[in-house]
């Protein structure tokens, strides 16, 4: 048997010392050093360490009379204000211009004032006439233009009035003399003893104008379709306007009846007249009447128009 070499036990040997040295030294207890000081009296000072929410004894909650955007706060939290300091400001531009508006207003008002003070300058009055005169001139426009419709709306009727008439003078029946029904009846009324008609006749070619002292006739047809009548009252509805200034005296008469004369104020004014017609001054179909009209200024005449009540035998 062969013995080991003596390098393996020089190894085994510095292992197993430092086995020994470990085992040592995790085995060995430290030395305990005490430090010591002279007693005597002193104060005993001991620190807490918090978190939590600060919160005032009071709180008093602030808000502007009026609404609107903050514009500037002149605090922050933490600060001590004191009374009367102004926290915070709201933005007052709405309010300046507002102001600035009362007080141009107020200036027109003091300068109108002034000027009623002082009276109506004649350029003020001026400008008034010149607005008073267009009105007027307008008035009198509108007045023509309805003078005009008018007349358009008269001479149609004239013309079919002359085509009626034109048709009953070549008909083939001559045994009648006047037509069998009146083209301007506008209602009939009756009772159990007399019945009763109104009629209403337009004098066609009364229209237009009329010069200041000139005469003027028209003639106009009264058809009734029956044969037994008796008028009740007859009158003619003139109207029309007086572009003159004053008074323009208007003279009417019908047939042989008297003159009965108008007093019309006159500045553009427009004008309505109810002529009383006597029932014996008047002519039936196929005869004729003249109406007569003189005025002593221009005369714009928009219609003449007669109105008729008789009575007939049922």
């Amino acid at each position: 048997m062969k013995k080991a070499p003596k390098k393996l036990w020089f190894v085994i040997l510095i292992v197993i010392i430092i086995v020994a040295i470990s085992v040592w030294a995790m085995t060995r207890k430290p030395k305990i050093v005490y430090t010591t000081v002279p007693a005597e009296a002193g104060p005993l000072i001991q620190t807490v360490s918090e978190t939590g929410t600060v919160k005032p004894i009071k709180e008093i909650f602030l808000n502007f009379l009026t609404a609107g955007k903050i514009s500037a706060v002149n605090v922050k939290v933490g600060d001590q204000v004191s009374v009367g300091q102004a926290l915070a400001s709201l933005d007052d531009s709405s309010l300046n211009l507002k102001k600035l508006e009362i007080e141009a207003n107020i200036k027109i008002a003091e300068a109108n004032l002034s000027k009623i003070n002082a009276g109506a300058s004649q350029e003020a009055i001026n400008i008034s006439r010149r607005s008073l005169e267009q009105a007027q001139a307008s008035q009198l426009a509108a007045s023509y233009d309805q003078v005009k419709a008018e007349k358009t709306s008269l001479e149609n009727i004239r013309q079919a009035k002359k085509t009626y008439d034109d048709l009953v003078s070549n008909s083939s029946d001559t045994q009648t003399t006047r037509p069998s029904v009146s083209p301007y009846c506008s209602f009939v009324t009756s009772n159990v003893v007399q019945p009763a008609k109104t009629t209403k006749f337009p004098i066609n070619s009364s229209g237009g104008l009329i010069p200041g002292g000139a005469a003027t006739s028209s003639a106009f047809y009264i058809y009734v379709p029956e044969t037994s009548i008796s008028v009740k009252s007859a009158f003619i509805e003139i109207k029309g306007f007086s572009p003159s200034t004053g008074t323009n005296n208007i003279s009417i008469s019908v047939n042989d009846q008297s003159t009965s004369t108008y007093a019309v104020l006159s500045s553009g004014n427009s004008f309505r007249i109810l002529h009383k017609v006597l029932p014996d001054n008047l002519n039936f179909y196929p005869l004729s009447n003249t109406f007569n009209l003189n005025s002593s200024a221009n005369l714009n005449l928009s219609s003449a128009v007669l109105s008729l009540t008789y009575s007939f035998a049922p």
